[in-house]
């Protein structure tokens, strides 16, 4: 039996469903939208190196550990809001739906003041499973190249 296509819609709904898991810093959440072969990865392009630069890569249980740790590293004090920009639909196959999306990461301090912390683009891949879409592998490209400390919640 094959498992059905994953349609633009139901694609763009996982990744904002996935954002908003971790803007509440619901991890379990997060993790329910991967699948068992999630891969994780953020990368940023050095105009000095001339090259990408990897800065984080997870598959799924590296991505549990993480997130099960993350609330006893030192962290940046406030909330960290997602923004989603325009998705592009980059390839539907019946293996898997992949879109590029635009994002910012808003930060807003303990004072209430937001700032822009993070601007760049998800690459997502999902796959249809068993119990309904799921994320298959999330790169993030970002463009800017300083979070400063305490940045260990995923982008």
């Amino acid at each position: 039996m094959s498992l059905p296509e994953v349609s633009f819609e139901a694609a763009r709904s996982l990744v904002a469903t996935a954002c908003l898991a971790l803007d509440e810093e619901d991890f379990c959440s997060f993790l329910a939208c991967c699948s068992d072969d999630f891969h994780y990865t953020i990368r940023v392009h050095s105009p000095e190196l001339r090259r990408d630069m990897t800065w984080l890569e997870h598959d799924l249980a590296g991505m549990q550990g993480l997130l099960e740790g993350v609330r006893d590293h030192l962290r940046r004090q406030g909330r960290l809001l997602r923004h989603l920009g325009a998705s592009v639909l980059v390839e539907a196959s019946a293996q898997h739906t992949v879109l590029d999306t635009s994002v910012l990461v808003l930060h807003t301090d303990l004072e209430g003041v937001t700032r822009v912390w993070a601007a760049g683009r998800y690459r997502d891949a999902v796959a249809a499973g068993a119990d309904g879409a799921r994320l298959l592998n999330r790169r993030v490209q970002l463009h800017t190249r300083d979070l400063g400390t305490g940045s260990h919640v995923p982008i």
